[in-house]
């Protein structure tokens, strides 16, 4: 097949990668915050310059057989991974554990790697929870790749398989071993329901389909772009988002606001929309209090504030404005009691589904963003050193939200990769008003780590 880079891409196997230890058939509930999520798949992939280390060089065919014999152990642990979504007599999803294995596929692109096209080399995924692909570029390079139900994994939790596997291929201890332990997450009796949780979460049944048809207004097409950002202008944001009166904010919150300003110019120099939305995707593991286990704990832990404001007031506020509603927003989701209301919330509406509002909002066009900042980039290293670059990646995407995750930097400290899934018009008015800032991704970037493809 043929990359969106006009290159080749030929996938030479395909197979599947079954855990080394059978455990046997069980049902594993998701949780009521994995009943929140859609239909929805996110992919991972990380770029390996094998010409810049220095040792010898492993042959295409030794590190696929590293990964595979690596995966079968990291699935022991990691079963869910390796099962499949299925419905129970309510036609509410569970996760069936049953060994069905990862799809795993091997791939050529006759492209080197500071040519790649970044919009990206990732694997279709033909059932099941995980799919896998490695890919061989002409220079000897190599792109690892994952696609993961979000049903059944965050980022976080994602994060800690990637990091397991790549320390079995290392034949290194395992630092952290996983749990799916549900009742961490179970609802209080009596339920406490708050009203204000109907703002922002909704029942699936009152939105329109998640795939939407596309715009006629090529101006108006979501497009994927990554964004390199260095050290010195993330804390120059921070530094003038931030103000005596309402003290510092943090470096995502800076960053989402000068995002949020700039969706908002291009919707008032279109004249479309009055107001445009900012939505914010928080982590509850360190928001819950109680058991440690959390910190281990696979699947959902998420919560979805969003909240909208007039299109010229975020126009013409000055940076510090807009940088407290962000945090506004965040502060919205960030609280213990919003996670446990909307545990309850979602329990008092089963077996109805319900969704994140975000996805749906008709109010104006919403920018969300996600933290990457725990991102363990460096560790994701299977035994051929360290990764050149690394992130998170939407191939499909049918929803009208549009999305921003911020990444730590594989090669320099403090600098950030950002991934962004922005209309055409905003990544435009991004290169022409800020492109001192966000540094369009290119081959200059890989040439700095040393590549010699």
């Amino acid at each position: 097949m043929a990359g969106e880079g006009g290159f080749e891409v030929k996938v030479t196997k395909e197979e599947i990668v079954k855990a080394a230890v059978r455990t046997g058939e069980c049902m594993l509930p998701l949780s009521n915050l994995d009943l929140l999520l859609p239909p929805l798949d996110f992919c991972v992939f990380f770029c390996y310059d094998l010409g810049s280390n220095n040792g010898e060089r492993r042959s295409f065919g030794s590190m696929v057989a590293t990964l595979k014999e690596a995966l079968e152990e990291t699935l022991v642990h990691y079963h869910a991974f390796s099962g499949e979504l299925t419905s129970d007599s309510l036609g509410q999803l569970q996760l069936l554990c049953n060994d069905h294995g990862v799809h795993f596929s091997q791939a050529y692109a006759s492209v080197d790697l500071r040519h790649l096209n970044l919009h990206m080399l990732v694997p279709d995924k033909q059932g099941g929870v995980l799919s896998v692909q490695a890919t061989e570029l002409s220079c000897g390079s190599v792109i690892v790749s994952c696609r993961v139900d979000h049903r059944v994994a965050d980022a976080y939790s994602t994060n800690m398989f990637l990091v397991s596997w790549a320390e079995s291929a290392r034949s290194a201890p395992p630092s952290v071993f996983p749990s799916f332990r549900r009742s961490l997450l179970s609802p209080r009796f009596p339920l406490k329901l708050d009203p204000s949780l109907e703002e922002l979460y909704f029942p699936l049944s009152s939105v329109s389909p998640l795939n939407q048809p596309p715009k006629s207004d090529s101006d108006d097409k979501i497009v994927s772009r990554l964004f390199y950002v260095k050290a010195q202008k993330v804390e120059e944001i921070q530094r003038l988002a931030s103000s005596e009166k309402s003290g510092r904010v943090t470096k995502l919150e800076a960053m989402s606001a000068v995002l949020w300003k700039l969706a908002a110019k291009t919707e008032q120099m279109s004249g479309r929309r009055k107001r445009t939305m900012l939505g914010v995707v928080v982590d509850g593991r360190t928001r819950l209090a109680g058991d440690d286990e959390l910190g281990s704990y696979v699947g959902n832990v998420l919560a979805f504030p969003f909240r909208g404001r007039d299109t010229d007031e975020l126009v013409k506020r000055p940076l510090e404005w807009v940088a407290r509603e962000v945090h506004a927003v965040v502060k919205a989701g960030a609280e213990e009691e919003h996670f446990m209301g909307l545990i309850d919330w979602i329990e008092a509406h089963k077996p109805k589904p319900m969704t994140p509002g975000l996805y749906w909002v008709d109010d104006g066009p919403i920018v969300v963003v996600s933290s990457g900042r725990r991102f363990p980039v460096e560790e994701v290293d299977f035994g051929w050193g360290p990764p050149v670059l690394g992130s998170y990646y939407y191939r499909d995407w049918g929803s009208e939200m549009e999305y921003v995750m911020p990444m730590p930097s594989a090669t320099v400290e403090g600098d950030w990769v950002i991934y962004t899934l922005l209309r055409k018009r905003v990544v435009d008015l991004i290169v022409e008003a800020a492109g001192d800032v966000f540094q369009p991704m290119s081959s200059k970037y890989l040439a700095r780590c040393g590549s010699v493809c």
